[in-house]
């Protein structure tokens, strides 16, 4: 974390994951920090400062994506006031939007911690305000004989408990990632990722679906932190995906998070130009769970090479041509 102040104030911090390929530098999920304000004034001086970051290491790439799940980010004037102070030629966005589940915290905690969680809890207010497509297929899995277990890993956690958690996990994360084409991750990677959030005071809910022969078929894991959560992973295997364990999984997650003082759930974040048929099917699948749309300030700063900078004037002279016409129509 690289945090810069002026005269000994912070003007601003940026989280810097160095990218495996050299020359770029990401912000991950975090994003660039900004004073807790929505005075224009206190954001214009610090946004001065992360541009003058930039702008002095001209041959290294930034990608920042800015966090929904921030406080801040529910003042949306402070949010597009960002985004206009953030502007420049040399930027390129991308359309993403992240989608967002308010939900209420006055849910029966759906037995989290036993065996085996209460499936008539599960059929609560937040199931009544999902499409009616998504509802059924959460009542026929249970209907199926379908049962969960919830793993809530704080910082008071063991660790016996986190790697059992993420040990069972596993096999079904393995087996859908091989039927999709990707890498799966490790065990150690699971219980490092889980051990920093516990660490960081965040709250990591594992929910595994089993069948009648007791077999984890689907799974689902998120993270909650001082009110908001977020969608991490899911998968499942092929008989899970059939027996429509996967919207049962994170049903399942979300009613947990709101057991837990969860008021926002962040379902996840999608490009609103991706052409990637997978990524659109699971876009559509999260927007049965309703909820509603935020932009995310977001914006990629290649490199300044000579070829970047020549780009940035193509653009700048497209943008004002383009208000030149406009102007120009009656």
């Amino acid at each position: 974390m690289l945090v810069v102040r002026s005269q000994g104030t912070p003007v601003f911090g940026i989280p810097i994951h160095p990218d495996s390929r050299g020359g770029w530098i990401s912000t991950g999920y975090s994003g660039a920090l900004f004073p807790d304000s929505t005075r224009e004034s206190v954001l214009r001086a610090s946004v001065t400062a992360f541009q003058q970051l930039l702008n002095v290491n001209r041959m290294l790439g930034f990608r920042i994506e800015q966090s929904v799940q921030a406080s801040a980010y529910a003042t949306p004037g402070r949010t597009t006031l960002l985004a206009q102070l953030l502007w420049d030629d040399r930027n390129q966005q991308r359309p993403a939007y992240a989608r967002i589940l308010p939900v209420c915290t006055d849910l029966v905690n759906p037995g989290v911690g036993v065996p085996v969680v209460d499936g008539a809890s599960l059929d609560n207010k937040l199931l009544a305000q999902y499409d009616g497509d998504i509802r059924n297929q959460i009542r026929q899995a249970l209907r199926r004989g379908l049962s969960v277990r919830a793993w809530i890993l704080d910082n008071s956690a063991t660790d016996a408990e986190t790697v059992d958690a993420y040990r069972r996990y596993m096999p079904v994360q393995v087996e859908s990632y091989a039927r999709t084409g990707m890498t799966a991750h490790t065990l150690d990677y699971w219980v490092g990722l889980s051990q920093a959030v516990q660490r960081g005071g965040g709250t990591d809910v594992v929910v595994l679906v089993t069948d009648e022969s007791g077999r984890d078929v689907a799974g689902v894991t998120c993270h909650a932190f001082r009110g908001r959560a977020i969608y991490w992973s899911g998968a499942s295997t092929a008989s899970g995906k059939s027996a429509r364990a996967n919207p049962l999984a994170l049903h399942t997650a979300i009613t947990v998070c709101a057991s837990i003082g969860v008021t926002t759930f962040e379902l996840g974040r999608f490009d609103s130009s991706e052409r990637s048929e997978k990524e659109r099917a699971i876009t559509h699948y999260k927007a049965q769970f309703r909820g509603q749309l935020l932009p995310v300030l977001n914006f990629v700063r290649p490199p300044q090479t000579a070829r970047a900078e020549w780009g940035a004037l193509a653009r700048s002279i497209r943008s004002g041509l383009g208000r030149i016409g406009a102007a120009s129509r009656p």
